[in-house]
């Protein structure tokens, strides 16, 4: 340790002493030895003054461990505790307990001055008018706000770092243009006069309390100091401080003559640094005639990262050192033979040593170079493509940390990165909070918490309530509400069991509720004038309501559709939702009334009394939105703030200050911690890692608004600037880390794989390393991270992947067969319905997987749409083609059918569903023209046995003309088509007879169409010779046709194969087999069933048909596409591969 004597001044002894040393643990004995020989009374808490709330709980936690217990000691932010230190010397009565200058309160108070006629009509402050006053009051209201709360920051920060602007501006009449040159004001400003009269104004305002600021206080503290010395403390004590603004440094060293002031200060260097440059201000003094004395300077002897990563330090150095102090440093030893130790240290550790002794070994001229290359795991630098993939790297790191290091604990490591809510979720997903367990049959992983949080991010309940301020201008959307309903806390108030979600879900869907809560609001959100109630909330849930009343059928009543969907105890299910709706719509109006402070926390008591009721895991939340509350009327309180406030600045109000990171929680609770880089948080780890060094994501970027002054005034020793504190902080991380320091960026674009930038602080440590240190140029060092954690490359030892169900997909695929084999299906008791037959047929995957082996590929996923129908879907076009037809042949009227589907919601609103139905009736009449044509049809029920089972059909039939006709008012596919011709084939057994064989015909749309209508009929003979040619498969059939042995092949087939085992049998790929080379075939299959998730299932994406299956295929199909024909050429009906099905 080394002290340094400090001379009286002006006869006053500085009893200020600075307390430098590189490294926290060195500061905290300090602290705790000059605490031990302080003499106070024994139940007095000692106060301490630290930056940030998590250096606050590791100093606590450093205590109790050296001492077994931490107690009586209070900490403070060094702003509150010098208003606490003047309301001790000027009294109580003379300080109110909180300052009307904070910034929650200030904003309020600013609001009220920008919205007074005095300051409107101010020459000066036209152009801050002209930006808020817009047209709609809540528009204007809600910009004065948000300017306020600018404005508000602005003048803390004036406060803090300009004290002597405030003060000017006090006594502006008073003063001269020289006074404003001295102060630094900028000098013909426009925003500085609006600013200034602005500021004038507060200083008049009478307030509930005393009108006065921090400036002022410390000021008047300073004057009565003399007399009121022994109102000041016997010591001062500033812990881990390596910033503060040029003023609060003087008071503090004013303070010095009085009362002795302990500044334990974080130091990386030993030697005086305060006169080094970096690399950019080097740059700019090596323009004009000074490059010569650039260049024969000897500044590449200095460390080059304390001399680029350290100017925010060095401004406070700087300041340091202008003070009349006593020094008691507590530096690391300074390594007087570095060539010899860094063959036994680690890299870390040596750079380290390199920033506390000023040197720079990258330097050409360096006589400590080291020899060779010197590299291990102490610094280690990984690239990633993504934040998730940078998460599940760093996992696996730790795990292999934590194995090779048993003394190594979850505690010792620290996680940060620049914003800790862009990888929240990725550590929920990888790591593992305290409260879950560990399963031991899953993959190991580490316990962690996340701090830092934004409580609007974190917390589901403060979201749901902040969006309840957006309901006067929802459109009350579906899928919202249903969001609300996920909520626990809402579940809780309105008895909503989990399991009844799908039922609401299924009710809302058949109801064909979209948008809108009722007319009005629908009316009010479409602009419209003659809105009508369909699609709202208020027409859905009343037609749910009336059909429980009415009955268990869908019934049509003045106008409405009523639905039965809602039987016995879910009316009570029913009328929670209503309750919940009937809520919302009654908030959504009572919103938009302006309130008092005091009537808004009323009113929004009761918003969250009748809308939540927060489970245990949501207590947390639901105070931290009392808090605010109260908060809101605190500051209107302390800002003498009584007007009207509208709810959108409410709402502005509540977002921001649930956007505030909260600091203090979950940092260092025993698990690794996560959390965002923080100025002032430079506390020492065994780990530390640094996520999401990016170029561009940090050095995070300033966004100051124009009118700040002190982005156009000049910079002085305790500004603060983003982009600098965050460099300083990179190399306070730097000097942090006692063994591994852990750096990571994404370094490959997930998209395209190009090469990504890391950060420029990251950049030049690496430089640094291969100057240095001998680390190769070409970045092999850099661990670059594959693109997904089941790449094979994850889990090469030694430092292999632990996630056990990665690495089961990242071993090479066995041959996979599922292609199973089961004894064949029994015959069925009962009689069996041709349908089952064209549903094998059409799908024999399909029917394989669910009717034998109970595999149900399909996701049936409930689709709720926030937007009404604009046009017809498909279903409901076939649903209303096939109505009129059969209203057509039944000589009835479809206009009660399309009333249903109207007032059922499931057509459009407006005229286009109108004209879409009068094309749909046009196609249907001339569909009913061609079976009018075809003559008189009956339906005759045939049933007859076949191999075994009872074969069951209703066929459509002409007696007269001995002729199946089968019609369906849809495009032909090529189940209608073997539909047809197994209706042929039992109506030809049934009732044929020698001279006279049964004929078929089918009818249907265009597969191109619906403007076309299709004919094709199904004949008994065939020309054998034209089924075959040389580039086919080749199969035998009669020239005329066995009806009996073809069905009965065709329900054997199905039986003994298709039952007990996958084919590829399905009728789309028979479409055009008769002429169709084989080569085309494969295409087809690919073509047909890429798509079919049980194709994929039982052949996979790799399967190649061969020439069996074709054989399969064509034994099957061709006795019906070798008779199938178009009746106008009486040709075979042959379709192009291209052909739709």
């Amino acid at each position: 340790m080394k002290q340094n004597s400090c001379q009286p001044q002006n006869g006053v002894h500085i009893l200020f002493t600075v307390y430098p040393s590189n490294r926290l643990e060195h500061l905290a004995t300090l602290l705790f030895a000059v605490l031990k020989q302080e003499r106070s009374q024994v139940l007095k808490p000692k106060k301490v003054i630290v930056e940030s709330k998590g250096l606050r709980h590791w100093l606590q936690m450093k205590l109790a461990q050296i001492e077994g217990v931490s107690m009586n000691l209070n900490f403070q932010m060094p702003s509150a505790y010098i208003w606490d230190l003047s309301r001790n010397v000027l009294g109580h009565d003379a300080v109110p307990m909180s300052s009307p200058y904070a910034e929650a309160t200030l904003c309020w108070r600013i609001d009220a001055i920008l919205g007074c006629k005095a300051f409107q009509e101010h020459p000066d402050a036209d152009k801050v008018n002209r930006y808020w006053r817009g047209d709609a009051q809540a528009e204007s209201s809600l910009k004065r706000y948000q300017l306020a709360s600018k404005l508000a920051s602005l003048f803390e920060q004036y406060l803090l770092f300009r004290p002597e602007w405030i003060a000017y501006w006090g006594h502006e009449a008073s003063a001269s243009s020289e006074d404003r040159r001295e102060i630094g004001l900028p000098v013909q400003s426009e925003d500085e006069r609006w600013q200034a009269h602005l500021w004038q104004l507060l200083a008049e305002q009478i307030l509930p309390v005393d009108n006065v600021h921090p400036a002022m206080l410390q000021a008047k503290v300073l004057d009565c100091i003399d007399a009121k010395k022994q109102l000041l403390p016997e010591h001062i004590y500033l812990f881990g401080i390596n910033s503060l603004p040029g003023p609060s440094l003087d008071f503090f060293h004013r303070l010095a003559s009085h009362t002795h002031v302990h500044l334990f200060h974080l130091n990386p260097c030993v030697e005086y640094w305060g006169d080094i440059q970096s690399d950019k201000a080097k740059a700019k003094i090596s323009t004009g005639q000074q490059w010569r004395a650039w260049l024969d300077s000897d500044d590449d002897r200095v460390n080059p990262l304390l001399a680029n990563l350290g100017q925010q330090g060095k401004r406070f150095f700087d300041a340091l050192q202008k003070t009349k102090h006593f020094e008691i440093s507590a530096f690391d030893p300074v390594l007087t033979d570095p060539i010899q130790v860094i063959q036994d240290d680690t890299v870390l550790h040596r750079v380290q040593q390199d920033i506390l002794s000023l040197q720079n070994r990258a330097s050409d001229n360096s006589s400590n170079k080291a020899n060779g290359t010197k590299q291990d795991d102490s610094i280690v630098i990984s690239a990633s493509h993504s934040p998730l993939r940078e998460i599940q790297a760093l996992h696996d790191y730790l795990l292999h940390r934590f194995n090779r290091h048993p003394d190594l604990t979850p505690r010792d490591v620290l996680v940060t990165c620049p914003d800790i809510e862009k990888y929240a979720p990725y550590v929920d997903a990888v790591f593992r909070r305290p409260w879950h367990n560990q399963n031991m049959d899953d993959s190991p992983r580490l316990p962690c918490s996340i701090a830092d949080r934004v409580s609007l991010e974190e917390e589901p309940l403060i979201g749901a309530f902040l969006d309840l301020f957006s309901m006067p201008d929802s459109r009350f959307e579906v899928s919202g509400i249903l969001d609300y309903l996920r909520l626990p806390a809402v579940q809780q108030k309105f008895g909503f069991a989990p399991a009844d979600l799908d039922i609401i879900e299924w009710w809302l869907q058949e109801a064909c509720i979209h948008w809108g809560a009722d007319v009005a609001n629908k009316t009010a959100m479409a602009s419209l004038e003659n809105a009508t109630a369909m699609y709202t909330w208020q027409w859905g849930l009343q037609r749910l309501l009336l059909g429980f009343a009415q009955g268990d059928s869908e019934t049509l009543i003045d106008g409405r559709v009523l639905l039965p969907h809602v039987e016995g105890q879910n009316a009570v299910l029913l009328g929670q939702l209503i309750h919940l709706l009937d809520r919302l719509r009654s908030h959504s109006r009572q919103l938009q009334s302006p309130r008092s402070a005091g009537g808004w926390q009323q009113y929004l008591k009761q918003l969250k009394n009748d809308l939540f009721q927060p489970v245990a895991e949501e207590s947390d939340a639901s105070r931290m939105i009392d808090d605010v509350i109260r908060q809101l009327v605190d500051a209107t309180f302390l800002a003498g703030y009584d007007a009207e406030i509208d709810y959108t600045v409410i709402q502005s109000y509540l977002n921001h200050r649930f956007a505030v990171p909260d600091s203090g929680n979950a940092f260092m609770t025993g698990q690794i911690t996560f959390c965002s880089m923080v100025p002032m948080r430079s506390i020492p780890f065994k780990i530390i890692a640094v996520l999401g060094l990016n170029d561009g994501d940090f050095p995070r970027q300033d966004n100051p608004v124009s009118f700040d002054l002190l982005k156009q005034a000049s910079l002085r020793p305790g500004d603060r600037s983003r982009r600098a504190d965050d460099r300083y902080l990179f190399l306070e991380t730097i000097v942090s880390a006692r063994q591994t320091l852990y750096l990571s960026y994404q370094g490959k674009d997930i998209q395209t794989n190009e090469e990504r930038q890391p950060s420029l602080v990251l950049k030049e440590l690496m430089h640094y390393l291969e100057r240095g240190y001998g680390w190769p140029e070409h970045k092999s060092y850099i661990l670059q991270q594959p693109l997904q954690p089941f790449s094979p490359a994850c889990f090469i030892p030694p430092d292999a992947s632990f996630d056990k169900q990665w690495c089961r997909l990242a071993r090479p695929l066995e041959e996979r067969n599922n292609r199973i084999k089961l004894a064949k299906m029994a015959l069925p008791e009962e009689a069996v319905d041709i349908e089952t037959l064209v549903r094998f047929y059409d799908d024999p995957l399909k029917w394989f997987g669910q009717n034998r082996l109970n595999l149900f590929l399909e996701q049936a996923e409930t689709r709720i749409d926030d937007a009404e129908p604009f046009d017809l879907d498909k279903l409901v076009s076939h649903r209303i083609r096939t109505e009129l037809l059969k209203s057509l042949m039944d000589e009835a009227s479809p206009d009660e059918f399309l009333a249903r589907l109207s007032l059922a919601g499931r057509l459009p609103d407006s005229s286009v569903a109108t004209t879409e139905i009068d094309a749909m009736q046009t196609q249907v009449d001339t569909f009913y023209d061609v079976l009018c044509r075809a003559g008189e049809i009956e339906t005759e029920t045939v049933q007859m046995t076949v191999s075994g089972i009872r074969l069951t059909a209703r066929i459509p039939y002409q007696p007269d003309k001995q002729r199946v006709v089968l019609y369906r008012a849809a495009k032909c596919k090529a189940k209608d088509e073997f539909r047809l011709w197994l209706m042929h084939l039992m109506a030809n057994i049934h009732f044929a007879n020698a001279h006279s064989p049964v004929t078929s015909l089918g009818v249907f749309f265009s597969p191109y169409g619906f403007d076309k209508v299709t004919c094709c009929t199904i004949q008994n003979t065939v020309d054998a010779a034209s089924v075959t040619r040389p580039d086919q498969a080749k199969v035998d059939l009669p020239v005329n046709l066995n009806a009996k042995a073809e069905l009965e092949k065709l329900v054997n087939q199905w039986l003994d194969i298709g039952s007990a085992e996958p084919v590829l049998w399905h009728s789309g790929l028979a479409r055009g087999l008769t002429d169709m080379p084989l080569t085309k075939f494969f295409t087809k299959v690919t073509e047909l069933l890429d798509s079919n998730v049980y194709f994929r299932w039982f052949f996979g994406s790799g399967y190649q048909p061969d020439e069996a299956n074709l054989a399969e295929l064509k034994s099957i199909y061709a006795p019906l596409y070798c008779r199938l024909q178009d009746p106008k050429n009486n040709k075979p009906k042959n379709r192009k591969q291209g052909d739709r099905n």
